[in-house]
């Protein structure tokens, strides 16, 4: 690992405020943006901790740039957020500090400023977040975070139980380090979370849903599923989703349900992974053995109803549980089966960006779809059509054909001629429609 980084990515607000502060006392760049330039990445968030307490780090911006707008929600642990608008780019400030007991199991009981880098690195979480790196680019090791971060290892700041007990969400963001890179956990780490997860279950529902969402975005599958892999080994599913559980090792006729949900979820862009990883969590309740074979009638409608539940359980917004929900239902289907009507249909129905998603979910699930590239060049030349797939006539045209009035006859007409033009696309003109909605009315018969 290097011992001096290149500093030319950092934008000019960072740079601006870093120099300002560290004209006045040591301030470096911390935590996961001195990790990535280390790793030679570029830094999608910026934080510097500085040896000011945060009143005189306040004064000193304000007097310099009275134009910057200064964030005060975390001040009292030492923290101000910077920006020059209101939904531009930002840094947060923390002042150097040193932590009292942690009562809560979040946060310190109190903190105390003013203290130097090296107290400041022994009261964070893992060693690879304890690095920081100065205005010169040199880098500045206080707790061994560069060896570690050579060897790919997460490893707690000192001793791995009392950093999880001060605050257990570090159980999770331990795992979702795994996700951001080609890391594994340090043993001594990894058996303080397998000890400590029953403590999980005291810290909110919106923050575990957080820390999932930022662990499904991870850009690099293989360590996506290894961050997956630890919340199984480990038990953390369980102690988040009692229902995950219930999937473990519940057998089907080639892998387990854990497994394969897993595998799937991996398989998935990040705005599908959450479905992917819920696709088939109701099977265990509708599984049945029978010559041989493991079958799940109704499973998706089951998954559909328990994925709704335990994203509901750990906050995620409505629209997103609904949406799961509703890919979970729907998944399963035997695409290469489906005529171009009913691919038409499908279209209709629920849109093209929900049919697509359905199809790559299907295709990650294995088996449904035998090639993606072929069914969606399908799904286009089913669609593409001159003449559209809604009915080209209104209800007024119907009510003069038919010589009907207003109401609920219409209606049903035009709902047969939306049926009927998917399957006719080609003759989804004035004349044919009125000759269908004629031919159809005289079939039915009246009201």
């Amino acid at each position: 690992m290097p011992t001096r980084v290149d500093l030319l990515s950092a934008p000019p607000l960072v740079r601006a405020v870093w120099e300002l502060l560290a004209e006045a006392a040591p301030t470096y760049l911390v935590g996961g943006a001195a990790r990535d330039l280390i790793r030679g990445r570029v830094p999608r968030d910026w934080d510097l901790a500085t040896g000011l307490a945060p009143e005189d780090a306040v004064a000193r911006m304000r007097h310099a740039h009275p134009e910057w707008g200064l964030g005060f929600a975390g001040v009292s642990w030492g923290t101000v957020v910077v920006r020059t608008a209101a939904r531009g780019p930002s840094v947060e400030v923390t002042s150097f500090r040193a932590d009292g007991v942690y009562r809560d199991g979040r946060r310190p009981s109190t903190v105390r400023f003013g203290t130097s880098w090296a107290e400041d690195a022994a009261r964070r979480d893992f060693t690879i977040n304890a690095l920081a790196v100065d205005l010169n680019g040199s880098v500045v090791d206080a707790v061994g975070g560069l060896a570690d971060l050579e060897a790919g290892l997460v490893r707690a700041v000192g001793h791995a139980a009392d950093r999880f007990r001060e605050d257990p969400l570090r159980l999770w963001r331990a795992v979702r380090l795994l996700s951001q890179g080609p890391f594994q956990l340090e043993a001594a780490t990894a058996a303080a979370v397998r000890a400590e997860r029953p403590r999980l279950a005291v810290v909110a529902a919106e923050r575990q849903g957080e820390e999932l969402a930022k662990l499904l975005a991870a850009e690099e599958p293989a360590a996506l599923a290894r961050a997956l892999a630890a919340l199984q080994d480990l038990g953390v599913w369980d102690v988040l989703w009692p229902e995950w559980a219930v999937a473990r090792g519940c057998p089907t006729s080639t892998e387990p349900i854990d497994q394969h949900c897993l595998a799937t979820a991996v398989a998935l862009p990040s705005r599908l992974r959450l479905a992917g990883l819920l696709h088939d969590i109701g099977k265990p309740v509708c599984a049945k053995r029978e010559e041989g074979r493991w079958h799940f009638a109704g499973h998706a409608a089951v998954s559909a109803l328990w994925a709704e539940s335990m994203l509901g359980r750990l906050r995620f917004p409505r629209r997103m549980q609904q949406e799961v929900s509703w890919l979970v239902a729907h998944h399963g289907r035997d695409w290469d089966a489906l005529r171009p009507a009913d691919l038409r249909r499908l279209w209709v129905e629920v849109g093209p960006e929900r049919l697509y998603d359905l199809l790559t979910l299907d295709a990650a699930d294995g088996g449904a779809v035998a090639d993606t590239s072929a069914m969606r060049a399908r799904v286009e030349a089913a669609v593409a059509t001159p003449y559209g797939l809604a009915p080209a006539c209104s209800g007024q045209d119907v009510q003069g054909w038919l010589s009907l009035l207003p109401g609920r006859r219409v209606g049903d007409v035009l709902a047969h001629l939306q049926e009927w033009v998917l399957e006719h696309p080609e003759d989804n003109r004035t004349e044919a429609l009125r000759q269908e909605a004629e031919r159809w009315s005289r079939e039915v018969g009246g009201e």
